[in-house]
Parts: C-alpha cells; structure tokens; sequence
C-alpha cells in the first residue's frame, strides 16, 4: 500500500513506558545503555513543562491482594508490592530539554545505535502539532530513530478530561498533527518522525469502536480512502478513580483504627489517582487484543502498531502481550520498584542466563572503538591480499613466469590467507546477527555486505573446484567491502565532532533561558529599546 507512515522502530521489542521513572538525563541515559531495551521512552512532557507540586504530584506501590501500601518498602509485603498508584501529572521538564537530553546522548554515541527514542508529549492540538515540529528537526540532527506519543489519556488533569476518550477532540489532535507533517513536504530540515497515541484503557466496544472509527477516517483526504497517518497506539495508561487508603490494621489486624478515620496514601488532595502494575494486566491484554483484531480488520489501518502496557514485570506478562498482538511491550511500575534491571530479568526468562549474560558483552565489544579499528585493519589487510594476488597472477603471466615454484607457493599462501580472513569475517556477521538479532539485516548496505561475506566464503573454500570460475567476481565483490573504510570515516568524525556539539547544545540552552528570563522580566535597566536576535 502506497503513501504508510514511518513504522516505529523497537529492536528488541521491549521498552519502558512514559513515566517517573525516565525523566532525567540521567535516567534516559541508563535506559539507553540496558541492552535488554531497544527503545527508551521519555516522561510526557509540555511545550513549557507542568507544574509539578510534590505536596500533590505523588506516587506509591501497593499489594493488590491486600489492597494497601506498607508503611516500610522494607517490610515483608513490600516484596509483592506489584501494582502503582498515583496523582501525578506530566513532567516538569519542558520538552526542549527532552530534545537536548537526546541530543547529547546521541552526541556521545562512538557508533550508531539501532534504538529508539519515543518521546512523550501532550498539551494543545496546536501545542502537539509545533511538538512534532521540533522532534522532527531534531531527528534530521541525529543519528538516532525517533519516534512521538502523543499521551492523550492522563486520568489526573482536573478540569482536563482524557481527550481520547472523545472522538471529536482525537479527530483535532489527528488532524493538527497530519497537517504539521503534511507541511514538512520534502525540507531537508525536517525527519520523518512516525507518531502515536497513548490511550485510556478502554471498557466496553463503543469505546474502541470510536477510536478506530476516528482511525479510519483520519487520511488527509478526509474520507478514509488513504492509510491511516498514525503510526502506532500505545494501549494503555492508568486507570483513573483509583484510591488506596493508609490503613495500619494491613501491616497489624489487631492494630486500632487511627483517631481520624483512615486516610488516603496518597496526601494533598482526595488520593485518587491512576493505577497501573498487576490489577491492569487483564485490561491491557484485552485492549491490545481488541485493537490489534479491530485494526486489522481494515486495509487503511492494519500497518497501525500496538504497544502493549499494563502490569508486565516478568517474561510470562511478556509473552501474554505479545501473543494477543503486541509490537513491542512496555515496562512501568515494575520499572520503578526493581530499575533498569527488571528488562533483564525479563530477556533472562525468555533466552536463557548463557544468552543473557553473553550477548551484552558482545554488544559492547561490537559498538567499541577497538572492534572498529580491529574490521578497519583486517579490510585494508584482506584488499592488500587480494590486490597482491591477482599484481602477481598478471605480472607472472606477462613475463611468462607463471608456472615457477615461487609463484604457485606464494599464491597458494595468499588463497590461505583469503579463507582464513573469510573465516574471521565470518565470525563478525555471526557475532553482529547474534549481537543486534534481526534488525541487522534492517540495514540494505548490511545485508549486502552480509551476502559478499557469505558468499566470498564459499567460494574461497571451492576456489580449486566448481566455484574457479566465478572467482574472479568473487573478488570485484569482496573488493567492494572497501566501502566499509567510508563507512567508518563518519563514525570517527563523530568522535571529534561530540564534544564541539555538545559545547554548542550548552550555548543553544543558555541562549534559550536568557530569552526566557527576558521575557518573563523584561530588559535590563538601560536597555529598553534593544532586540534579542533570533539568528
């Protein structure tokens, strides 16, 4: 089908949700660098961030077989402390930080990396629709995939019912969005950024019926006769209406009930807030599953993702949201009690310690400096081999020495030393395939020189038998493999080129608060009259 929006990319699929739990750099970066993830989500942020009150804004876990928070993470039941609750609202940081942490982390990257960055956003139609603007601008900056949610579904903005529950106001979100993208057109400042929405957890079919009806009718012709522009949904966030009440008779049943009644956990407010962890599992499976049949129910919307998310904290929750037709699945609560660890754990369950264990080694091995300067060498040393076989093979034949006993010694070294390179080279792809799976091959220059790696290989085994005719295009083949020198050029002039980026990323943040304080103060005395320049 013509004219399908970018599909997101999460390689492996497994991801953490927006949440508490990535909203620094510092916990981007340590997502980022889990090997177990292959897509880093960020905490939904504004174009001018929200204004977090921690006396309000809160969290907490609790045992929903209990339906109560222990005083003590410590406790015995903090263990099985397995669902969420809370009354936050979005992120403090507004999203422009969001797009210099990205930066920065791309900045310092020695190798392009194959994971994504979903960056959650939310606000305005008009608000999200200039969002997507500057995500897009960023991703023609970086080497990075990125990707944005538009989060749509927050139980807990007063006065701000989830917009994704009305079908008239995802169809402005819709629409606002398409345009900003339909404008982008083919300016090289702009990346194609596929985009999705983060949805409520639904509970009876109008609900879905509406969000696909809205899918279905979103194409820019307006009639539903083009593909969807949404790119993925990420199903689901909280429950809203939640409460859970501090009540000390769960730790002691003999324990008197307090003076003033019990309380929420959550103080500030009423503590009713979203739940998410264990009790939502059940409705997140059943809302991925009945998205995934009802979009593929329709040609304009089967390339629609779902993001699975809802009460996964081990390889079992894994495998139920990817059997009911999950993408990729999305880690949350479970995040925040065990940290970036929880992914491993989960990948451990699914591959086995041995796989576990090994693979982030060779990750690390693969996307460092000394593997890069390692292939660089063996390439240069390999062209050097063949260059020299065939210099002699018409040297010899010229001078009408080619059947000397030097000659054939010396050749015969070199059709060694090409199937022990073949060898070597070999186990580069091996160890590349078993190291990134099948978003390898993602990659056409990859999978070509995937092919002349093969290929050359077989034919340096048979060089003496069948396969001496086809030798020589063998050779043109593997001498095409110089292009991996060019290819490592850009990943060099990366290294040199991170910390002047990363200086003119600072100046571009200092420039961005001075016009800030500017405008929220006004000049300096003596400076009335003057202009800030925006080049």
């Amino acid at each position: 089908m013509e004219n399908l929006p970018p599909p997101i990319r999460v390689s492996p699929p497994l991801l953490n949700s927006a949440s508490p739990w990535a909203t620094t750099q510092e916990d981007l970066k340590a997502l980022f660098e889990c090997p177990s993830v292959g897509a880093v989500t960020t905490r939904t942020s504004l174009l001018e961030g929200f204004p977090h009150d921690a006396t309000i804004h809160q969290y907490t876990f609790f045992d929903p077989s209990k339906h109560y928070s222990p005083a003590s993470s410590s406790s015995p039941a903090a263990s099985a402390q397995n669902a969420s609750l809370n009354t936050l609202g979005y992120s403090p940081i507004p999203l422009d930080g969001y797009l210099s942490y990205i930066a920065s982390i791309a900045s310092s990257l020695s190798t392009p990396s194959t994971k994504s960055f979903i960056i959650s956003v939310t606000g305005t139609p008009e608000e999200v629709a200039e969002c997507y603007r500057r995500i897009a601008r960023l991703g023609r900056r970086v080497s990075l995939s990125l990707a944005m949610e538009v989060n749509l579904s927050c139980p807990n903005i007063p006065n701000k019912p989830p917009p994704a529950y009305s079908g008239e106001s995802l169809a402005l979100y819709i629409r606002a969005i398409r345009d900003a993208e339909a404008a982008r057109g083919d300016r090289d400042e702009y990346a194609a950024v596929p985009w999705g929405l983060k949805t409520p957890p639904y509970t009876y079919a109008g609900q879905f019926e509406m969000l696909v009806s809205v899918l279905r009718g979103a194409s820019a012709d307006g009639d539903g006769n083009k593909p969807c522009p949404v790119s993925f949904l990420t199903a689901t966030n909280t429950l809203g209406s939640c409460l859970v009440l501090d009540d000390p008779a769960g730790d002691d049943p003999h324990a008197p009930a307090p003076a003033g009644g019990i309380t929420p956990k959550l103080a500030g407010g009423t503590g009713i807030g979203g739940m998410a962890g264990a009790p939502l599992h059940p409705l997140a499976l059943g809302n991925v599953a009945t998205l995934r049949r009802m979009l593929d129910a329709h040609e304009h919307t089967r390339h629609v993702s779902v993001i699975g998310v809802g009460g996964v904290e081990d390889a079992a929750g894994y495998r139920r949201m990817r059997s009911v037709g999950a993408l990729a699945v999305a880690v949350g609560t479970a995040l925040g009690r065990k940290g970036v660890r929880v992914f491993e754990e989960i990948e451990e369950g699914l591959n086995g310690a041995w796989f576990h264990g090994v693979r982030p080694t060779v990750q690390r091995f693969l996307s460092s400096r000394t593997q890069h300067w390692l292939i660089l060498a063996l390439i240069i040393l390999d062209v050097a081999g063949i260059l020299s076989d065939i210099f002699i093979g018409l040297i010899t034949c010229e001078l009408g020495r080619r059947d000397e006993v030097w000659v054939g010694a010396v050749r015969h070294s070199l059709t060694t030393f090409s199937l022990v390179m073949s060898c070597i080279f070999m186990l580069e792809l091996a160890l590349s395939v078993f190291a990134d799976g099948l978003a390898y091959f993602k990659d056409r220059l990859r999978c070509f020189d995937a092919f002349v790696i093969v290929v050359g290989f077989g034919v340096d085994l048979l060089e003496h038998g069948v396969a001496e005719e086809i030798a020589s295009l063998v050779v043109i083949l593997r001498l095409w493999r110089i292009v991996k020198l060019v290819d490592e050029i850009p990943v060099q002039a990366s290294e040199q080129t991170g910390d002047l980026r990363r200086e003119i990323e600072d100046l571009e943040k200092q420039n961005r608060d001075l016009r800030a304080q500017i405008a929220r103060y006004g000049p300096r005395s003596g400076e009335e009259g003057r202009f800030v320049s925006d080049s």
